[in-house]
């Protein structure tokens, strides 16, 4: 459990040895220090930017709000709550690292700071962290809780010595990405506190409290076939009926999902059947139906290639250094639509509406992760976290509840 200190912005937590943390809002090259603020009941503002802090606690949990109480925008980058003071020893403990997704680093059990061969030195954990005193039976666990408040948390061992040995802390970090307008305010999400004897204990447990947060039950998993692990991008209408006839002849109806995967379309970003294929979309789906499946369909939705770059420049979210490409390889130089422009959300819903009216219901969004590497969007309002969030709700609202929406390789949040 958390307490926080009304008076001061203060927050401690069960652990005594990790001292007491402050928060820090960093606002471009300005560091806002909670701790130079005149606190009074939970609330701080500071008159040099008009920004508002307003500490919350509640079931286990801590938030930071912020307001901006000046009449003009202001960037807010990151919120900070830092444990800088503390006393526990590095060698003493192991820490649990979470990749924030499937491509990126590797989640990993190692001792705190040192690197592996899999992860680098003192790595960021996205989500959850866990730290384990070995020999002790003593864990703390730290955590996001749902619902996500338009930013990423990340959690990292903060090293008091730079060869990362000795004293420890622990800094949470809010990427929040965005300007907030006059009037406007911002919140981290909920920071979870727990501690326990077994690790694995308190991340079940934490788990158990997802599941209770969830707003909506989740869909029994189907089971199908996807064209890429069998045939890669020479996909065609005939070789997946055909596997879905020696599926029904091997497996009775318990396979029932027929997934086109890349290669049907023009290009990525010209998501229209080639002739190749040799059926269209509506035909695809009366066979596959017809037969008894249920018929699927892969898409990267946000990424798109040079052609689309030189039609629709002011759809893309740019680079840090002001460029469209994302990424090139020996297939594609390809760039990331920005969905907080309006012409692509209304792009995005068209696309998915039409394939939801061909009779798909089974959509693989793939790739949707690749825009946060971008960094120029057009309503910058609009926080981190929700980039890829607002895009889900596009396609759902396009494909309607029934549909079965697999999210590949995204942010877990």
């Amino acid at each position: 459990m958390w307490s926080i200190d009304k008076g001061t912005g203060m927050v401690r937590c069960a652990v005594g040895a990790l001292g007491g943390g402050y928060w820090v809002v960093r606002c471009g090259a300005q560091a806002l220090d909670a701790r130079r603020l005149a606190w009074h009941d939970g609330r701080a503002l500071d008159a040099d930017s008009g920004l508002e802090l307003k500490l919350h606690a509640d079931d286990g949990t801590v938030q930071l709000e912020v307001t901006n109480t000046s009449p003009i925008p202001r960037t807010v980058d990151d919120l900070f709550l830092r444990f800088d003071h503390a006393a526990l020893e590095a060698e003493d403990y192991l820490e649990y690292v979470h990749s924030k997704w499937l491509y990126e680093a590797q989640s990993a059990v190692k001792c705190v700071g040192l690197k592996t061969d899999f992860v680098a030195a003192n790595p960021e954990s996205s989500l959850v962290y866990l730290l384990n005193k070995q020999g002790s039976g003593t864990s703390f666990l730290f955590a996001a809780l749902p619902p996500q408040q338009e930013d990423y948390v990340y959690f990292k061992a903060l090293h008091l010595a730079p060869d990362l040995r000795g004293a420890f802390g622990v800094e949470i970090r809010s990427e929040q990405g965005r300007v907030l307008p006059p009037g406007a305010s911002l919140r981290s999400s909920r920071i979870l506190f727990d501690q326990g004897e077994d690790p694995l204990s308190l991340l079940e447990n934490l788990g158990d409290r997802y599941a209770a947060l969830r707003p909506r039950p989740l869909k029994s998993r189907p089971v199908g076939w996807n064209s890429w692990d069998e045939i890669g991008t020479k996909v065609t209408a005939p070789a997946i009926e055909d596997n879905q006839r020696i599926a029904g002849e091997a497996f009775g109806d318990k396979v029932r999902v027929y997934i086109i995967d890349d290669g049907w379309q023009k290009s990525w970003g010209d998501w229209r059947f080639t002739s190749t294929f040799l059926a269209t979309g509506e035909e695809f789906c009366s066979r596959i139906t017809a037969a008894g499946g249920v018929p699927g369909i892969w898409l990267a939705p946000l990424y798109a290639d040079q052609s689309v770059m030189e039609q629709h420049p002011d759809w893309f979210a740019k680079m840090p250094d002001g460029t469209l490409v994302e990424s090139v390889n020996d297939r594609y130089t390809l760039g990331c639509l920005d969905i907080t422009v309006p012409e692509v959300e209304r792009h995005l819903f068209d696309l998915y509406r039409s394939l939801w009216t061909m009779g798909f219901r089974y959509f693989k969004v793939d790739f949707t992760q690749m825009v946060q590497r971008c960094t120029g969007f057009h309503d910058r309002t609009v926080g981190r976290g929700a980039i890829i969030r607002k895009t889900f709700e596009v396609i759902r609202r396009a494909v309607g509840d029934d549909s079965y929406v697999l999210a590949c390789a995204p942010p877990y949040e």
